[in-house]
């Protein structure tokens, strides 16, 4: 394969030495191109290792990464986001927005709307800004959120 040095194209040679476009458009001259700006090595935390940071009775352990966040964030039972956070958050709803999947108990959330909805272990929620949510039933909500960094408070 020859890549033409004023293209963004990439063009095969046949045996006669003629030329055919394969693909036109962005580039990408191996790993560095297609990830963008991603540290291309592995990186590795231990989210156990991680120092708590607890409001009343919500608590989450961050793991920072090149470009991305990954939060555990556990509701325990009882706890609800207007009463454990607002107060810290400084606005009456929480205004994150939020991709997460649930591994352990449930969360019930309402949007500024009131439309409702209850997440359960297993359950991917993406939650758009202006919402509450609090802990459904006896058990603890635990959901593991994944962030690009910008969305976090303070």
């Amino acid at each position: 394969m020859r890549r033409s040095p004023e293209s963004v194209g990439v063009f095969l040679l046949d045996e006669t030495g003629t030329s055919a476009a394969i693909s036109t458009g962005s580039r990408h001259d191996g790993l560095g191109s297609v990830m963008g700006n991603y540290n291309p090595a592995m990186q590795k935390v231990h989210l156990a290792d991680v120092e708590s940071d607890a409001h009343g009775l919500i608590s989450k352990r961050t793991a920072e990464f090149d470009g991305l966040s990954v939060t555990q964030v556990t509701f325990d039972r009882g706890a609800r986001w207007s009463n454990d956070l607002k107060e810290y958050a400084g606005t009456e709803l929480c205004e994150l927005p939020h991709v997460a999947l649930v591994i352990s108990g449930a969360l019930g959330v309402q949007m500024a709307d009131g439309s409702e909805e209850v997440f359960s272990a297993g359950d991917v929620m993406l939650l758009p800004p202006g919402h509450d949510a609090w802990t459904v039933g006896e058990e603890a909500c635990t959901f593991v959120e994944f962030s690009r960094g910008n969305d976090y408070y303070a």
